[in-house]
């Protein structure tokens, strides 16, 4: 059904048929009803706390229209929903719903809509989507930064044969715009595979000397894969010759993800992988793979090894992200067991802690965490409705929250994709004041393996947490 914009919310309406009425008001632990999994209900703003309005009781308000519970994120038949939460911000052009807006408008609910200026539903706003097409499988795990005359940068990977495996063909491509909207360039390769499979997973960073690091996997076969890095001082123009991060007699499957290195404020640059074979592992592709850190204290240019992270028996644990915390550094992998895991390093990544279940519940599906600059930590990640297996949930929805104490407790969720057959995953993010760009694979699980496809947007960011007080810690 077609939307309308009312001033700072949007609204979508759908027949009675589709769901449960809407009488008395809506309450943060409001949950739904059963509800069809393929079209609408009324899509309706919840203020912070409760939003009460006299029509809403009213059985006089035409029976036809029914609250949609999409915001939640969870739209599949018969399952739970999270509470109604308080969105923050986008505003989305929609329209053609006169009939309905001209009630609302003459009923006077849009007015505590328009004084919050609040937006229910998927709040990423898509402006680019890359799919598939005659010379392309698969457009997935890119990186995202602002080039020094205000361009945006997108390198990301593009599959060229097979199905859109993970081992098929592929090569790092580049184009840039003026803004999310556009116009895009025509993509370019700046990365073609020389030898072995392919390459993919891109992380750019601005290096303190001005320079730019691009990070990418090169894959050679199941038993070599390993990261590499390249550096532009022409704003990424040209690149250098890969420099090698692991050391050439300790070879083995790395998975080092997009957007994933961290840089730490005094330019220390950290890579962390999940080794699936090779030395310390076994010749054997293994699904669980075990964690570290590769160190560069000189601008990429040589690379220290970190000590293995302990094993975490009957967990399979992957693709690993780092954040600093004090004087600590934690890195978060995805597991099989319904919540990543975390592990703790006093070291600067020298050595780790025993990897134990953290706050985030996800499937076995990657988080992209990074840091705001008021200190407060921005996750991006597949969270299930409560009371659905986490284990067992596929990669949707996508949210996004923040944490004001670290990790141990995350604000109101913004739902950002929502579809129940989308896949939502490998997330690369940069935040730009209020804002975070996002680009993401977003294919659809009916056509495909749901990694064909990639998107890239914006949307608000989420609403501020409050941290646990230090009892609750």
């Amino acid at each position: 059904m077609p939307f309308s914009r009312i001033g700072g919310v949007f609204l979508d309406v759908c027949p009675k048929p589709m769901g449960g009425p809407i009488r008395g008001s809506i309450h943060l632990t409001r949950r739904s009803q059963r509800i069809d999994r393929l079209w609408l209900r009324l899509r309706l703003l919840v203020t912070l706390g409760v939003l009460e309005h006299p029509v809403l009781s009213d059985h006089s308000f035409p029976g036809g229209w029914w609250a949609r519970k999409r915001q939640t994120g969870f739209l599949g038949k018969n399952r739970p929903m999270m509470p109604f939460r308080s969105l923050e911000g986008r505003i989305v052009d929609l329209n053609d719903v006169l009939p309905c807006l001209g009630l609302l408008l003459a009923s006077g609910l849009t007015a505590p809509l328009l004084a919050q200026g609040e937006a229910a539903g998927p709040a990423l706003r898509v402006h680019l989507r890359l799919a598939p097409d005659q010379g392309s499988t698969r457009h997935s795990e890119g990186d995202l930064l602002r080039l020094a005359d205000g361009r945006l940068l997108f390198v990301w990977t593009r599959f060229e044969a097979g199905t859109g495996g993970d081992h098929d063909p592929a090569c790092l491509v580049a184009s840039t715009a003026p803004s999310p909207e556009g116009p895009w360039s025509e993509p370019r390769v700046v990365v073609a595979p020389s030898d072995g499979l392919n390459v993919m997973s891109v992380t750019l960073r601005r290096l303190p000397d001005g320079r730019i690091a691009l990070f990418h996997l090169r894959k050679r076969s199941l038993t070599d894969c390993r990261p590499v890095v390249r550096f532009s001082s022409d704003e990424a123009e040209t690149w250098s010759a890969p420099v090698e991060i692991v050391p050439s007699d300790d070879v083995g499957y790395d998975v080092l993800n997009n957007d994933r290195v961290l840089q730490l404020e005094d330019g220390t640059l950290l890579v962390p992988i999940a080794r699936h074979a090779g030395n310390g592992v076994g010749e054997r592709f293994e699904a669980a793979g075990r964690l570290r850190v590769h160190r560069s204290t000189d601008g990429g240019a040589t690379w220290l090894t970190g000590a293995w992270a302990p094993e975490t028996p009957g967990v399979v644990l992957q693709e690993p992200g780092l954040f600093a915390e004090g004087d600590e550094l934690l890195m978060h992998a995805r597991s099989d067991a319904g919540a990543h895991h975390l592990a703790r390093s006093a070291d600067g990544g020298r050595s780790w802690s025993q990897p134990r279940l953290w706050t985030l519940r996800s499937p076995l599906s990657p988080a992209t965490i990074e840091r705001l600059p008021g200190g407060d930590l921005l996750a991006v990640w597949n969270e299930p409705a409560d009371g659905v297996d986490a284990a067992r949930a596929p990669r949707t929805p996508l949210v996004a929250a923040r944490s004001a104490d670290g990790g141990r407790s995350w604000g109101p969720r913004r739902v950002l994709l929502d579809d129940p057959h989308g896949w939502y995953c490998y997330g690369a993010l940069l935040v730009e004041g209020p804002r975070m760009l996002l680009a993401t694979c977003a294919g659809d699980r009916r056509t495909g393996n749901g990694l064909q496809t990639t998107v890239l947007g914006e949307a608000p960011l989420p609403d501020q947490a409050t941290p646990l007080p230090d009892s609750d810690r």
